[in-house]
């Protein structure tokens, strides 16, 4: 997402002259940085998931 911010404000303010107006590389980096961030986030649902299992594991084991 920072890349992409960043990416933005070059070519808004600085009419892409941070990687020289090859636009093919920005596609390619966004992309890049749209599957990163996916996988963060399918992490952090995962660890969630995976922390209320063991929460609930470990309160039936405390109530029996």
């Amino acid at each position: 997402m920072v890349i992409g911010a960043i990416l933005s404000l070059d070519f808004l303010l600085l009419n892409g002259g941070i990687v020289d107006s090859d636009y093919d590389l920005i596609g390619q980096l966004m992309l890049g940085s749209l599957f990163v961030s996916g996988l963060m986030v399918a992490r952090c649902l995962f660890q969630n998931s995976q922390a209320k299992k063991t929460e609930a594991s470990e309160q039936m084991g405390m109530s029996s």
